[in-house]
């Protein structure tokens, strides 16, 4: 949706939702916009033909006189979420305008948590200025949509440098905590980003690539299993023998005789 910078944005209310587990929000049509932004759990809506899924650091937009349901359970810890209510004029004819993306995942959450918790403060103070709300709204929304578009324009670029990270650190005990720290991304938007562009998870794509190497070893090499478990990067031989019989319905040891002994020629 486009959200004009230089036309007044008017905010309306704000608040903060703890749920309770096994939460599904109501349905609901408004005469205003209404901004969510998740803080912890997942939140299920669904607007017209498009169905969310809101995580820590991800905010929404409902728009005014459109319908909105939530069209699942919440699963695991209840979520919490910041709710914000506004108008806003449509964009006049050469006017500068801000496009916000309906959905944004931000990689970095805490900067609009903080703006949403001035805005917030600043709503409850009795002497603020009747613009102050507004433009805390604002910030808020500037935000969101630099976020949105810097994800949008870095998710191929950092993909490729988290998939060339983890080959440097594949026989390494590696989290997704470190790869967060290195990166300095919260790991809710990597895990989110690395996802959304290889088609799996962090974890899986770890496993994957330690089952190759693992593989290779056994098939080409006279390498103890136990060997070849730490130094594809698990903790231990007994790991690493579930791991590969879950994958490959076979020991490492069963696939490594299934392949013949390489015939060496002596000098």
């Amino acid at each position: 949706m486009e959200i004009p910078i230089r036309e007044h944005v008017r905010f309306l209310s704000a608040g903060q939702f703890h749920a309770q587990p096994g939460f599904i929000h109501q349905r609901r049509l408004l005469d205003n916009n209404v901004l969510l932004f998740c803080v912890r759990g997942e939140l299920h809506i669904r607007e017209a033909q498009g169905m969310y899924t809101l995580r820590r650091g991800d905010a929404l937009v409902l728009r005014a006189e459109t319908e909105h349901v939530g069209f699942a359970p919440s699963q695991g810890e209840p979520p919490i979420y910041y709710w914000t209510h506004f108008v806003h004029a449509s964009p006049a004819p050469g006017k500068e305008a801000l496009s916000l993306p309906q959905y944004v995942s931000c990689h970095t959450p805490e900067k609009p948590m903080i703006l949403i918790g001035q805005l917030m403060d600043t709503s409850q103070t009795p002497d603020a200025h009747p613009m102050a709300c507004d433009l805390f709204l604002a910030l808020l929304l500037m935000e969101l949509a630099r976020q949105s578009a810097t994800g949008t324009q870095n998710s191929n670029s950092l993909t490729l440098h988290m998939l060339e990270w983890l080959r440097v650190h594949i026989q390494d005990q590696v989290t997704l905590g470190d790869l967060a720290k290195h990166f300095n991304y919260s790991p809710e938007y990597l895990s989110r980003t690395f996802k959304l562009r290889t088609g799996m998870t962090i974890k899986a794509y770890l496993q994957q690539r330690r089952l190759e190497m693992a593989k290779e070893l056994l098939s080409s090499t006279s390498m103890l299993v136990k060997e070849i478990a730490y130094a594809v990067g698990y903790s231990s031989e007994k790991v690493f023998d579930k791991v590969f019989a879950r994958s490959e319905h076979m020991t490492p040891t069963q696939y490594r005789n299934a392949f013949p002994k390489p015939h060496m020629n002596l000098r």
